[in-house]
């Protein structure tokens, strides 16, 4: 066998014994060794680990060891197979391990060249970026600017959220929820702001300030912006038309919560055209209603807390023209000059200014079938059927009424038909009342003119019912007899011949009723030739009675 060395003095002296005594009788082999090693363990505490002498190995001294080295390491990395598969079973792992952290970025700071994802999870914050003195902020860079963009958050919770390019301030969030671009202090929950000074509204396509887009394309296509609301939505919405005066801004306004898209109130087309009540304005301004709208299509124009005067002017190429006026009064005019007057208390007046502006009425064939002449001496002639009131005055046959207003000297009226007579009354067919002119005074009938198929009639009153201390005519003969019948001719018209009649002066004293006017006037005095019939006939009665008499006393003396 081999030849083993054993060192006695680390063997127990019952075993050294032992080995000498075999080393003595040269018999000593592998299994003498094996048995002296037993002996020396058997007789030796297996308690006592410590350094010195006792340099063989136990179980428990070799547990104690591994506990050591373990160190109270988790169950799953406690031997060197488990320790190995942990580490990828990687000879060369120190190295691996070099490598990899080669490729991360240090805490001093460094740049990152590929993309980077956050997964949040369940973390509330999976990406925190914090600064010791400055606002924190992560900037994106390139190699030619490397600061120009960035986003950054001040230090305190009250500070700003914002987002930079080159070094400007592009868009704001502050503390308050509030959020601005363009603009660092927005006063709403989105204010959007810019500050080009430019005037020329074709350079809007660079220089807009807020752009609503869709890449749609089609006639009907539409933009819309929502106000969101508890009650019902509204909208602002714009349709697309490749004709542009059929594009359309719309302004929907919805009466119950979801119905908006179909209250379209007010509407702006691409030709200009405005509709109020309707989406399909036929005019510059059309305003429209329905029985859902719940409301008359009425314009009003109000000036009164401005207590000013308010109305409506056009400029159709000469200049602005007041067509309706309205002043605080409550009066309302028409016509630049205000030619009509509609006042608050109900009157209506033509030409209320005083100027001499004539008013016509035209018909289909007479372009004067009413005409007031403002420019005529006494404050206007009213004309019906003719242009002029010379052409009835002179007899040139015009058919026509005149109404002239004579000064001092009164109104005058004159009625032609023709050459045929100054005045025509005709019944029409089927007309049932025979009255053509009626005369009332308060709106009892004092008298008429009558016409039938045999003639015209002239009446006045004379019912019983109307009369009181009825007594029959006295001296009637004398009264007869003071009359005095002439023949004349007129001052006015020396060349006519003379006429029979009476002197109103002269029939004052005999029938005053039937004389009109005082001799003391200037006013010409008249008369009413039938107030003199009732005295011609009781006079007539009279002197029949005295007639009949004498007959009778004549037939008496006769037949004796």
């Amino acid at each position: 066998m081999a030849l083993t060395k054993i060192k006695v003095n680390n063997l127990d002296t019952s075993v050294t014994n032992m080995v000498q005594n075999m080393v003595t009788d040269n018999s000593v082999d592998s299994a003498d060794v094996t048995l002296i090693v037993n002996s020396n363990i058997a007789a030796k505490s297996t308690s006592d680990l410590s350094e010195g002498t006792n340099l063989y190995y136990t179980n428990a001294r070799a547990d104690a060891r591994v506990s050591l080295i373990v160190d109270a390491a988790p169950s799953t990395l406690n031997t060197l197979n488990e320790l190995a598969a942990a580490l990828g079973d990687d000879a060369s792992f120190s190295t691996t391990v070099t490598n990899s952290i080669a490729t991360k970025l240090p805490l001093a700071g460094g740049t990152l060249t590929g993309l980077t994802t956050v997964n949040m999870g369940a973390e509330t914050s999976p990406l925190r970026v914090g600064s010791t003195g400055n606002d924190a902020a992560v900037a994106y860079s390139n190699a030619s600017t490397p600061t120009a963009y960035n986003v950054r958050a001040g230090m305190s919770d009250t500070d700003d959220f914002s987002i930079w390019t080159s070094d400007t301030k592009r868009l704001t969030v502050k503390d308050n929820g509030n959020v601005g671009i363009g603009t660092t202090n927005p006063g709403a929950k989105l204010q959007v702001q810019t500050s080009h000074s430019s005037t020329d509204v074709t350079t809007a396509n660079t220089n807009s300030t807020l752009n609503l887009g869709n890449s749609a394309v089609g006639n009907g296509v539409y933009n819309a912006i929502k106000f969101a609301a508890n009650q019902q939505d509204m909208y602002i919405m714009s349709f697309n038309n490749g004709t542009q005066a059929d594009r359309r801004m719309g302004f929907f306004l919805g009466s119950v919560a979801g119905d908006a898209v179909a209250d379209e109130r007010l509407s702006i087309r691409g030709n200009g055209s405005v509709g109020i009540g309707t989406s399909s304005p036929s005019r510059l301004l059309h305003i429209a209603s329905n029985s859902s709208y719940n409301v008359d299509p009425y314009l009003l124009i109000d000036g009164t807390n401005a207590n000013r005067d308010s109305g409506i002017i056009i400029n159709a190429g000469g200049g602005e023209k007041k067509v309706v006026r309205g002043d605080i009064g409550g009066n309302l005019y028409f016509g630049n000059s205000n030619q009509i007057g509609v006042y608050n208390s109900g009157n209506v007046t033509v030409n209320p200014s005083g100027s001499a502006t004539d008013f016509t009425v035209e018909s289909d064939t007479n372009p004067r079938a009413f005409f007031v002449d403002g420019g005529a001496a006494y404050g206007g002639d009213i004309l019906f059927g003719v242009s002029s009131r010379s052409g009835i005055y002179n007899g040139t046959g015009l058919n026509g009424i005149a109404i002239e207003s004579l000064g001092n000297q009164g109104t005058t009226m004159v009625i032609q038909n023709s050459t045929n007579a100054c005045m025509y009354i005709t019944k029409a067919s089927g007309f049932t009342h025979d009255h053509a002119i009626q005369f009332a005074v308060a709106g009892t009938q004092k008298g008429s003119i009558a016409l039938s198929t045999s003639g015209t009639t002239y009446s006045t009153t004379s019912d019983r019912r109307l009369k009181d201390n009825i007594e029959p005519i006295a001296d009637a003969t004398n009264k007869l007899m003071n009359m005095n019948p002439v023949t004349h001719t007129w001052i006015a018209d020396p060349e006519a011949p003379q006429v029979h009649g009476f002197i109103a002066q002269e029939m004052q004293e005999v029938v005053p009723e039937a004389v009109s006017g005082d001799a003391e006037s200037d006013d010409m005095m008249s008369m009413d030739y039938g107030r003199i019939t009732p005295v011609i006939v009781a006079a007539l009665q009279d002197a029949l009675k005295e007639i009949k008499e004498l007959k009778t006393r004549i037939d008496e003396l006769e037949s004796k």
